[in-house]
């Protein structure tokens, strides 16, 4: 796989039972592709000129880069997840329903009124359904991750290009959600009268949320490795614009339906389990945004402590960020993509009309037009930014219709009594 997903990202991912692969042997060579190679023929030469990698690519200045880190399903690892994630789901889900059917007896502060149990189990078992989703469809769609891992070294192959290092920010993300969830549980504990037993029950469900978070930094890896490709084409189109330059119009038309290709691999493994995420994100920054107002509305009972609600401030903002997050990456991407349209018609403009390179760009113009490359959740959500506008209007219309039903305190029915 490209160096976009970081080997201690797949580490990482292996542990938590969302990535069920392991390193290809490095002297394996890449699989070609058949299907694309029938369409695009190999051209004589073997590699790009070297005047396309002059200005930005580190092997023009005999900088080899990092390898491809190439996949292959592993046994060993898909029993490991299947073992581990049962584990921590089962646990996760006794657990809520433990403190669920106890009521104002448990020790959570969110069971204290009927409102507050049946918003918390919503959470947090639509947060056990995406992680089952995420290691459901890590098991099952090994196929497109090693597909997208050899079509992405192919098309570095074709470019000459290296495979480009990976974002520190997403290691970053890790480390600020860990951090949240740590400093979640340590308020927990130093508030009220909990043991260190109480916080060991809420392990499994941080656990649970921390799958689903390196879930998603998986398809954001990904779809950062293919949008760095896209950016890789569109870079070679720009420096032959005029003055004119050397321009292998059939390499780049084959870069493009490979990445075409990669794009909706990505689409297929990672599309159902996130189509449910975003689903799970979205209730649990409604309920979080609830719990965060619930003790500044006038008809709340004043709490003990304000820490609690604003740790749900931050757990609001972190599903806030998620959001943003899983968007950001496929809608740069998309934009890389329509780009590419917009280069290609311009150089159309730019070349003699009847030559062999305006038959090759017109033709290339013709593919991007019919093939148009989009990372969507089954198909039925696209990420744009347009989107977080959506979930944004859709979350306030939620959270209004929820702060109506005024929380009644379950300990209350008990206390009140006539004059």
């Amino acid at each position: 796989m490209s160096m976009m997903r970081s080997r201690r990202l797949c580490w990482l991912a292996r542990v938590l039972g969302v990535f069920p692969l392991t390193e290809r042997p490095a002297g394996e060579p890449v699989k070609p592709d058949a299907k694309i190679n029938a369409v695009f023929p190999a051209d004589a030469a073997s590699a790009m000129p070297r005047s396309w990698t002059t200005d930005f690519s580190r092997k023009a200045r005999g900088d080899p880069g990092p390898k491809p880190m190439l996949l292959e399903r592993s046994a060993f690892w898909t029993c490991y997840s299947v073992l581990f994630v049962s584990v921590v789901l089962c646990a996760t889900v006794y657990c809520t329903l433990d403190d669920f059917f106890k009521g104002e007896a448990a020790t959570g502060v969110r069971w204290t009124s009927r409102t507050d149990q049946y918003a918390t189990l919503c959470e947090y078992l639509s947060l056990c359904i995406s992680a089952l989703a995420s290691a459901i469809s890590a098991c099952a769609f090994v196929g497109p991750v090693i597909r997208q891992a050899d079509l992405l070294a192919e098309v570095d192959a074709l470019l000459g290009l290296p495979p480009p290092a990976p974002h520190r920010f997403l290691s970053l993300w890790l480390f600020v959600v860990l951090g949240v969830i740590v400093t979640d549980s340590s308020v927990w504990l130093v508030t009220g009268s909990n043991t260190v037993f109480d916080a060991l029950e809420d392990l499994p469900l941080y656990v649970t949320y921390y799958m689903c978070f390196t879930s998603e930094v998986l398809f954001m890896s990904d779809a950062l490795a293919v949008k760095e490709r896209i950016a890789s084409v569109n870079e070679i189109l720009v420096s032959a614009m005029p003055p004119p330059g050397t321009l292998c119009v059939r390499r780049l038309a084959k870069a493009h339906a490979m990445l075409c290709e990669a794009m909706e691999a990505v689409s297929t493994r990672y599309g159902p389990p996130l189509a449910v995420d975003m689903v799970g994100v979205l209730l649990n920054l409604v309920i979080t945004s609830y719990f965060s107002l619930e003790d500044l509305l006038p008809f709340s009972p004043p709490g003990d402590d304000g820490t609690l609600t604003f740790m749900e401030m931050v757990f609001a903002m972190l599903h806030l960020g998620r959001i943003v997050m899983l968007v950001e990456p496929g809608s740069s991407a998309n934009r890389e993509a329509e780009r590419s349209a917009v280069l290609v018609g311009y150089l159309c403009s730019t070349v003699p009309h009847g030559s062999l390179m305006y038959e090759q760009l017109k033709a290339m113009s013709t593919q991007l037009h019919h093939q148009r490359p989009a990372f969507t959740h089954c198909g039925v959500i696209e990420l744009d930014r347009s989107l977080i506008v959506s979930i944004v209007g859709s979350v306030t219309t939620y959270l209004l219709v929820l702060l109506q039903l005024k929380p009644t305190a379950i300990h209350d029915s008990h206390t009140n009594s006539t004059a």
